[in-house]
């Protein structure tokens, strides 16, 4: 079993999972700190916590998962392009240029 990767839609797609990773992290930064519920303050800033936290998580992963495909399409090109410069001769050699 073989994975075939296209590096240029892989960067592309890590582009957009890095953009998702920071678009995420800014609007967090945005959350207020306080509220103001009432008699429900407490439990208002308690689920407005755990949703900030939860985004958070998700931020993370999805710059996380952006790098990691950014590497793997980086390392691609560099070994297709190895690839190309070791067989370059022997096809130089066949096609007789």
């Amino acid at each position: 079993m073989s994975i075939e990767i296209d590096p240029e839609l892989a960067l592309r797609d890590a582009g957009t999972h890095e953009e998702v990773g920071e678009t995420l992290h800014t609007a967090l930064n945005g959350v207020p700190s306080s509220v103001d519920g009432g008699i429900a303050a407490n439990e208002v800033a308690v689920m407005i916590a755990l949703a900030v936290g939860e985004a958070g998580a998700v931020a993370d992963i999805n710059t996380m998962i952006g790098g990691i495909m950014t590497d793997i399409a980086n390392d691609a090109i560099r070994t297709d392009e190895g690839a190309r410069e070791a067989f370059l001769p022997l096809l130089e050699g066949l096609m007789g240029e």
